[in-house]
């Protein structure tokens, strides 16, 4: 039971550990736009005052040519 025990932790730690460390696939601009209405998503990596790592960014919405909301602006990396 013990082995057993010992082995699913081990797991669930590895899974944690590299389960959110590619964030590559996820940053830079993605766009949604049908008929008149424009939504856009920024992402970048950056470091939280803690040292932990993520993904940090805003968004941009766009009405019949109206901006709605804008969010989207430089980051710092930190």
């Amino acid at each position: 039971m013990k082995k057993t025990y010992t082995l699913i932790l081990s797991i669930f730690v590895c899974m944690g550990v590299y389960s959110q460390v590619d964030h590559d696939a996820f940053v830079g601009t993605w766009v949604y736009q049908r008929y008149d209405t424009v939504f856009k998503i920024k992402l970048q990596k950056g470091t939280k005052n803690t040292g932990t790592k993520g993904l940090f960014g805003g968004y941009y919405v766009s009405v019949d040519g109206i901006t709605r909301d804008n969010y989207i602006m430089e980051l710092p990396s930190v």
